[in-house]
């Protein structure tokens, strides 16, 4: 479904193990999450996610809610997503593969450009770059500069999110070919010595 309104993909992470365990859009995340949390309590007890939830509150522990995507086509993010996590070995439990249906939704060729050419850079022309360099000249990068805001940025705050919350047993060199993203970009995101603001 592509519409002109932004929805949002996100995932919910175990707190204890730090797994990605379920992947979810909505017009607002947070409010789909109290959602969750609420018919875990109502729901029959054959859904695994309401499983899994219910396992976390007697525990006195509730489900990490990140938000990885802002889309106007959330059937082929969701869908995107799923597989994606699935394949890098994460349990889901998704029922479905995302999208309308069991079988979830076949991406766009729109859609899979747009991730194929997402975290390519930003390309500077000399002039700009001589500019922005000569500014620069002995003066400390002002925050609104920094991080995603910087002309050099290739990712954003919930990219960068994203590739912190895989668990270290998923190597940097592994997790960089998913991503489709230069070994050094995922290592030195992964280490704090880039992106170090984003909580």
């Amino acid at each position: 479904m592509t519409s002109g309104k932004l929805r949002e993909v996100y995932i919910l992470i175990d707190p204890l193990t730090q797994q990605i365990r379920y992947v979810g859009q909505s017009k607002n995340a947070r409010v789909r999450y109290s959602q969750h949390l609420r018919d875990a309590e109502r729901r029959p007890r054959n859904y695994r996610v309401y499983n899994w939830i219910n396992h976390l509150t007697k525990l006195n522990q509730k489900p990490i809610l990140r938000i990885i995507e802002l889309t106007n086509d959330p059937d082929s993010s969701e869908t995107y997503w799923i597989e994606f996590f699935r394949n890098s070995g994460f349990d889901l439990c998704n029922h479905t593969n995302g999208g309308k249906g069991p079988n979830g939704k076949i991406h766009s060729e729109e859609f899979k450009q747009m991730i194929s050419h997402i975290h390519k850079g930003k390309i500077v022309s000399a002039e700009v770059g001589r500019k922005i360099s000569k500014v620069k000249k002995g003066k400390p990068t002002a925050p609104e500069y920094c991080g995603v805001n910087s002309y050099k940025a290739t990712l954003t705050e919930d990219q960068v999110r994203l590739i912190r919350s895989f668990p270290n047993e998923i190597g940097s060199t592994e997790l960089s070919r998913k991503l489709g993203l230069a070994f050094h970009v995922v290592n030195r995101v992964r280490l704090r010595q880039t992106y170090k603001y984003v909580v």
